[in-house]
């Protein structure tokens, strides 16, 4: 099984906006279901499923609490784990109002970009989460975001330079 970063925004959409809320459970509060936004990111071949975990604190205790799986009498969390056609796997954990965290982890056999680049997100952007994640190649830094300050500034100080030695030279820099 390897890392899928859509798979991943699919999982957020349902994590953060229903942890805003008391909700548990698969549909979203915005009445989305799994399929539906994984679909929003891209197209899976295959088959999908997710798995939810509540008030589990580290990834050791979620990986444990799905697989164990108690009072879920078919055990689809572990089987889910456990299923040879998931071959991608998308993550994202956060606060929930009354279960405190939660983490939901989005499955696929594959997974492709739907190409909609204006849906994938820039993790700068992300200060409440406090994770730091490698930006997609067409992504920028948001302009309020560490990144995007240091990007500002340093456009700002070439300009600058470029300003001055123009004032000192009469002739633009030419690099």
């Amino acid at each position: 099984m390897e890392w899928n970063q859509l798979l991943a925004f699919a999982a957020e959409d349902l994590a953060v906006a229903q942890g805003k809320t008391t909700q548990t459970g698969h549909t979203g509060p915005d009445g989305s279901t799994m399929k539906t936004r994984i679909e929003k990111y891209g197209s899976w071949t295959k088959t999908i499923g997710e798995n939810i975990a509540y008030r589990s604190w580290s990834a050791k205790s979620v990986v444990l609490q799905l697989f164990i799986d108690d009072g879920v009498p078919d055990r689809g969390h572990r089987a889910n784990i456990m299923k040879p056609e998931f071959l991608s796997l998308g993550a994202w954990r956060s606060t929930h109002k009354t279960q405190v965290r939660e983490t939901v982890m989005d499955y696929a056999g594959g997974m492709k970009t739907n190409g909609n680049k204006a849906l994938v997100k820039n993790y700068e952007c992300k200060k409440s989460t406090g994770y730091t994640w490698k930006k997609l190649p067409y992504s920028k830094p948001c302009p309020d975001s560490a990144a995007g300050k240091a990007e500002a500034a340093a456009a700002k100080a070439a300009a600058a330079k470029a300003k001055a030695k123009t004032a000192a030279t009469g002739a633009p820099d030419s690099k």
